[in-house]
């Protein structure tokens, strides 16, 4: 069962080749305090934004507007804690990979490496759960619980994987993701979290933050 079973599918991609620190920006005003994913087609590469931290950057750094995104470094930045991987990845490799990476976003794509599914691992968990397909098989529910309890997303996709041919979840799959967001704190910055507050930042804001979807 590949990761796109367990991706979800209706977030909007900002598509802009060679991405400006301008475009971010722009993106940045229109769309916050949502979250957003862009797609560099020059570069083929993707990113999950979290616009403050967009303008922490640009304004710590002093970049200018006509600047490269990737060449300032800012593209890197902005991917801190996410890994991209394809469509036919198998998602028990993949939630593997992500607890290995330490990922808090997985841009899944497509041949052309453009967007077509976006795994949130803490999401997912929350949500798995309470699937319609999961709820249906009888003691499905009580053995994900087990293996979450265990901190244990793989082990939770093997057992969905043992009791369902093709699995699929409006909840994951067409709801709008929702992360938790921590405003971080000057040396730190804005970050997801899988849960509020932050330990981190105990004096931080942190709230659930909706995925731009389109």
């Amino acid at each position: 069962m590949s990761i796109l079973n367990f991706s979800n599918h209706t977030f909007k991609v900002e598509k802009i080749a060679s991405i400006k620190v301008e475009d971010l920006l722009k993106l940045v005003y229109q769309n916050q305090p949502r979250l957003f994913v862009v797609h560099d087609l020059a570069l083929k590469t993707s990113a999950v934004v979290i616009p403050e931290l967009v303008l922490k950057v640009v304004n710590e750094l002093y970049l200018t507007p006509q600047q490269q995104a990737a060449d300032a470094g800012l593209m890197g930045v902005l991917r801190r804690c996410q890994i991209t991987v394809k469509a036919d990845e198998p998602a028990e490799t993949v939630a593997r990979l992500a607890r290995v990476a330490k990922a808090e976003f997985v841009i899944v794509t497509n041949q052309e490496r453009i967007p077509t599914g976006l795994f949130i691992p803490h999401v997912v968990a929350q949500r798995l759960p309470q699937a319609r397909m999961v709820q249906e098989v009888p003691d499905l529910e009580r053995l994900i619980q087990e293996q979450l309890a265990k901190n244990d997303l793989t082990g939770a996709i093997t057992q969905i994987k043992k009791r369902i041919k093709d699995f699929h979840s409006e909840k994951i799959n067409l709801d709008a993701p929702d992360p938790y967001i921590c405003s971080g704190d000057e040396e730190d910055g804005p970050h997801h979290r899988n849960s509020c507050p932050c330990p981190y930042h105990p004096g931080a804001a942190c709230s659930k933050r909706e995925v731009l979807t389109g």
